[in-house]
């Protein structure tokens, strides 16, 4: 939570922006508990701590009207994490040129796709250690205009900010965001699938 958060929310100091997502998540039916170790070393990368986080409370499924939320545990292929993939643009090619994805960007892992064509990425720092370790800021990326946005906050935050405005982000693809989450009238913060 940010200095000025802190100072205007005093009661909420010592909560992480994923508990407080969680009265929005009721009745959303939280994963089975996920080995993370087992995940990072098969992916490769050191997720952010944020994301295992959120992705504790949330199955695979939709954020809001039009965000597509990324599980590296969901049965679904086209709802699952598969960094390996993400990673090489080459061996995602090759391995899986009959499905339909969304272009890779080298150095970056995505974790969430927009209606929008905006996704949500961690930029991998990839040096010679094992795992590769991701930045835990979110970046966005709109692949229709070719904009990389850096968020400067992490995941939990980002959903935060989105759905109560306590700050609003001011980048441009931030805005979009907000935007996706309220898009549908009859909104409702996750829909598993």
């Amino acid at each position: 939570m940010t200095k000025e958060e802190s100072e205007l929310f005093p009661h909420q100091e010592r909560q992480t922006y994923a508990e407080l997502l969680a009265p929005y998540l009721r009745g959303v039916t939280r994963q089975s508990p996920i080995d993370w170790d087992a995940i990072e070393l098969d992916l490769g990368v050191k997720l952010p701590a944020a994301y295992k986080a959120l992705s504790e409370l949330l199955p695979a499924g939709f954020l809001g009207s039009g965000i597509s939320w990324l599980s590296p545990v969901s049965p679904l292929a086209s709802f699952r994490l598969d960094f390996k993939f993400l990673m090489d643009r080459e061996k995602m090619l090759a391995e899986i040129s009959n499905i339909q994805l969304y272009p890779a960007v080298p150095g970056y892992l995505m974790f969430a796709q927009t209606s929008a064509s905006i996704d949500w990425a961690y930029e991998v720092r990839q040096d010679h250690t094992k795992p590769s370790v991701c930045d835990s800021h979110v970046t966005l990326i709109d692949w229709d205009h070719g904009v990389v946005e850096k968020t400067g906050v992490e995941v939990d935050e980002l959903v935060y900010r989105s759905l109560t405005h306590r700050p609003k982000l001011s980048g441009e693809l931030s805005g979009l965001i907000h935007e996706l989450f309220f898009a549908d009238p009859s909104f409702q913060l996750f829909r598993p699938v």
